[in-house]
């Protein structure tokens, strides 16, 4: 008997050994793994400390060899150098000049289902709609500089379409005392973190339905805009005159694109409550408004899923319902946004209402219950399977390029992996009120980026939408009534983008 006790204190003196080494090992694991991420982040930050130290060295061997021969440079002589464009500047830094330019090439292949297809094609005489294709989606060429220093200008024009049309043309003052900085010309309202940020550097190859559908689009005005607490804060507000594309207000004698006497009013204020590691860890949230005058009483929402090459699916048109053409007063847009830096991962999200005040114009028994509302939004993530992470523009709000740990190609090093970049996005947006029918859609979009560089990146994309949305139409081939209510549709999408 005493054996036998003997044997059952050693066997549980065994299990609990076993378990606790078991125990200890698998912390033991979590211990290592955790020093092996903690050791990939100091590696990564001292692969770009390297970096900036090469950078700044290089810059600090320049600037000594400039010093050397200022004596024999004249003031308004210029140097040239590479530096993410090709940049002309004096000595003194009073002058400076920037050759700017994109080039996007996109390629696209695309269906529906059936029914889907004959209410575009048949119903709306789309017979081109969700056909393959390819485009230059930008090529855009211009200018950027300054003049003794404080007084900036831009000039962009875009050669897409075999004309040319202005981008992005101004002409500004730089640090005016108590007020900050002031730009005059054609640019982008200040709405939307997605729509501010050049399209050279968003997620996606489109924009979602906010900056699409609701945000204003580039106008002739005058904007203030600064930043506050160590630029934690940025502020913008501008005043705006609806233009066509070359920054005009009119189209001819007895055309416009304003009514007299009426302008927009546009402002964004952003922050960031959290902001580390110089921001590879950070919080943006932000807020827009805009109060607009519609030309002539009217306006028109329309959206496509986000692909360029196809046809509009969502839109209000200038009628209800009824029949009834529909007129409004003022329309106010409000936007709120938000964004999660955590290292390679991000999570970026905004939401839109458009509030349209409906005039009694041309209805019975108008009441404020007719007034509409449109609304939309997005919510995406993103993560750098090579460790990188998305850069931000203390200066706008905005998100800025990319800096892959490895060019694809460096003629010192060789070559290299480049930055990967996986995300996802789903989107929606909503046509319906009061008696409008412009119908809903909703997408997810998946996305892969390949940058070679700073300035050269492959982009993939798949989309995937659902429409619902009441269309009657004549069948011309069978002589009959058919109608529309939802349906799918899927596009993959491919772009090569090089830009200076």
């Amino acid at each position: 008997m005493r054996g036998y006790k003997l044997f059952c204190i050693i066997f549980f003196f065994f299990i609990s050994l076993f378990y606790s080494v078991n125990a200890y090992s698998e912390d033991i694991e979590e211990s290592i793994k955790e020093l092996q991420n903690r050791l990939m982040e100091l590696e990564m930050k001292l692969n770009q400390m390297k970096q900036q130290q090469k950078e700044q060295a290089l810059e600090s061997r320049v600037l000594k060899m400039e010093k050397e021969l200022s004596p024999f440079m004249k003031p308004n002589t210029f140097r040239v150098y590479w530096k993410d464009h090709l940049t002309f500047e004096t000595p003194n830094k009073e002058f400076k000049l920037k050759i700017v330019g994109r080039i996007q090439n996109d390629w696209t292949w695309q269906s529906a289902n059936q029914s889907f297809e004959d209410a575009f094609r048949k119903g709306f005489g789309d017979e081109k709609a969700f056909e393959d294709g390819t485009e230059f989606r930008r090529t855009w060429f211009g200018i950027d500089g300054a003049i003794y220093e404080k007084i900036i200008f831009h000039g962009e024009w875009d050669f897409t379409d075999g004309d040319t049309d202005f981008i992005d043309v101004y002409m500004g003052i730089k640090d005016v005392p108590y007020l900050g900085h002031i730009m005059i010309g054609h640019f982008w309202e200040p709405f939307s973190l997605e729509d501010m940020t050049p399209n050279i550097y968003i997620t996606f190859m489109e924009r979602s339905h906010v900056a699409t559908a609701f945000a204003p689009d580039r106008n002739t005005g005058i904007k203030f805009y600064n930043t506050l607490l160590n630029d934690r804060i940025h502020w913008s507000f501008g005043v705006f005159r609806n233009t066509n594309s070359f920054g005009d207000s009119s189209n001819g004698k007895n055309s416009s694109t304003s009514d007299d006497g009426e302008y927009d009013i546009t402002a964004r204020i952003t922050g960031l409550p959290w902001y580390e590691e110089d921001g590879r860890k950070l919080l943006h949230l932000g807020l827009a408004v805009s109060r607009r005058s519609p030309h002539e009483d009217q306006k028109r929402y329309s959206d496509r899923p986000p692909v360029h090459q196809t046809t509009t699916f969502v839109d209000t048109g200038t009628k209800d319902k009824n029949g009834l053409d529909v007129f409004y007063d003022k329309i106010y847009l409000l936007g709120t946004e938000a964004a999660l830096v955590y290292g390679p991962l991000s999570i970026q999200s905004e939401w839109a209402i458009a509030m349209n005040d409906r005039t009694g114009k041309g209805k019975v028994n108008f009441t404020s219950d007719d007034d509409v509302d449109f609304t939309s939004w997005y919510i995406y993530a993103s993560y750098f399977l090579t460790g990188e992470h998305r850069e931000y523009n203390k200066s706008t709000g905005t998100f800025g390029g990319i800096t892959p740990r490895d060019n694809f190609y460096d003629k010192k090093t060789g070559y290299g992996l480049g930055a990967w970049e996986a995300a996802i996005r789903y989107a929606d947006i909503d046509l319906d009120d009061s008696g409008i029918k412009g119908g809903e859609l909703d997408d997810i979009t998946l996305g892969l980026n390949w940058y070679l560089n700073k300035n050269t990146r492959l982009m993939l994309n798949y989309v995937t939408a659902d429409l619902d949305r009441k269309i009657t139409y004549i069948d011309p081939d069978r002589a009959v009534q058919r109608r529309f209510k939802n349906g799918d549709y899927h596009a993959f999408m491919m772009r090569f983008q090089l830009f200076w």
